[in-house]
């Protein structure tokens, strides 16, 4: 078993992870730079960019932070980001087969890029609804006056709040699963 399927992490950033390793031991340099250009230096710049704008537009409260995402972006969108284009043209030259590879390999790693930031929404709406809903019915938000309405429930249970009448009754199921 690989290292990083030991470790108790969401599967997505798992899965992100492990595709970067995955291109890697391909040996496959276009691949390789695939990753590199379409995987980070061609969107790192412009998600820095919509972050920056969303939080903090006057550059107040995140000065520091600011700093270091202007800076990435200088790094990454005027200069890595031309140069690994460069670089896939130099790779692939007039070999569709490989252009066809780059795009695959560009296309998982944004495919994989998504749903890695996906979960860290995910987690990140759990924990405030976690620390700032009141469990039940009182805590409820309403959306569409009475017809939609989120509520903060847990459920200790399996499926549907079932539970099986003896102890340890999730340990046998997922066992069995």
């Amino acid at each position: 078993a690989r290292s990083i399927e030991l470790l108790n992490i969401h599967d997505a950033v798992k899965n992100f992870v492990q595709y970067s390793f995955d291109i890697i031991e391909t040996k496959q340099i276009h691949k390789i730079a695939s990753a590199f250009t379409y995987g980070r230096e061609d969107i790192i710049p412009d998600m820095f960019i919509a972050i920056i704008n969303e939080v903090d537009p006057k550059n107040i409260k995140y000065q520091k932070l600011k700093y270091y995402f202007d800076r990435h972006i200088e790094i990454d969108g005027d200069l890595h980001g031309p140069l690994s284009h460069k670089m896939l043209i130099e790779l692939c030259g007039d070999n569709q087969k490989k252009w066809d590879e780059v795009y695959i390999v560009g296309k998982n790693c944004l495919e994989n890029r998504v749903r890695l930031w996906d979960s860290i929404l995910d987690q990140i709406v759990k924990m405030l609804v976690h620390q700032y809903m009141i469990l039940g019915s009182n805590g409820q938000i309403k959306i569409l006056g009475n017809f939609f309405k989120l509520h903060y429930l847990t459920n200790p249970g399996m499926a549907f709040g079932m539970e099986l009448p003896f102890e340890h009754a999730k340990v046998f199921l997922t066992l069995f699963r």
